[in-house]
């Protein structure tokens, strides 16, 4: 991943430290569900990139300047969606962990 974004940081697309985070999240999510972490990604990014370039979704204040300020700028927070699909693929190894034990736990009791 790495080696895929880091052409993106040279063109000033993406900030060095996106490029780091999205380099370590398969050490930290491991390869089986990186498929799960992609499509999370894409559509939390896809809700960033909505966001700041509409700034009147979200409610007045510093959020709405912070995004206007951003969509001057052309440049779009990637480190939110990163952590985001990285925390709900967490979750979602979680979950199936936990519903793997209960069903084995029904199956022995069911023996």
């Amino acid at each position: 991943m790495f080696v895929a974004l880091f052409p993106f940081w040279a063109l000033r697309k993406v900030g060095a430290g996106d490029v780091k985070l999205t380099a370590i999240v398969p050490f930290l999510i491991g390869g089986s569900d990186l498929i799960v972490f992609s499509g999370l990604l894409l559509l939390f990014a896809l809700v960033t990139a909505l966001v700041v370039k509409n700034p009147l979704l979200l409610p007045q204040g510093a959020f709405r300047l912070y995004t206007q300020h951003l969509d001057r700028q052309g440049v779009v927070p990637f480190g939110v969606p990163i952590s985001l699909a990285t925390i709900c693929t967490i979750d979602f190894q979680i979950y199936k962990a936990v519903v793997l034990a209960s069903s084995s736990r029904i199956l022995d009791q069911l023996n």
